[in-house]
């Protein structure tokens, strides 16, 4: 398994339970995201010190993989609004410039 996440460009450790206590350890301290599987989210929280800035997913895996991906993946939408009443802020967007024209 290790061979092929390698060939696939992923990264990965493979630790015995002293270093990944220290690697969960080291989250509590700068935050992140855990995906348990097949482990003991008790455990974890000992390693972590119930730290509220590690978020623990120690649930069943679900077969769907886009709905397993979803608390892990950042998503993000922006987009401007122009009602024909106006707003009550004005947002000036730039004009492009025509392209010129060379002879």
């Amino acid at each position: 398994m290790s061979a092929w996440l390698t060939g696939e460009g992923v990264a990965h450790h493979v630790e015995d339970a002293a270093a990944w206590g220290r690697r969960a350890a080291a989250l509590a301290e700068t935050g992140g995201r855990i995906r348990l599987i097949g482990g003991d989210v008790a455990g974890v929280a000992a390693h972590t010190g119930g730290s509220p800035a590690v978020a623990v997913y120690g649930g069943q895996v679900v077969a769907a993989g886009r709905v397993e991906m979803l608390p892990f993946v950042r998503e993000q939408a922006v987009s401007i609004t122009a009602h024909r009443f106006g707003t009550p802020h004005r947002y000036e967007i730039g004009l492009l410039e025509p392209a010129r024209r060379t002879a």
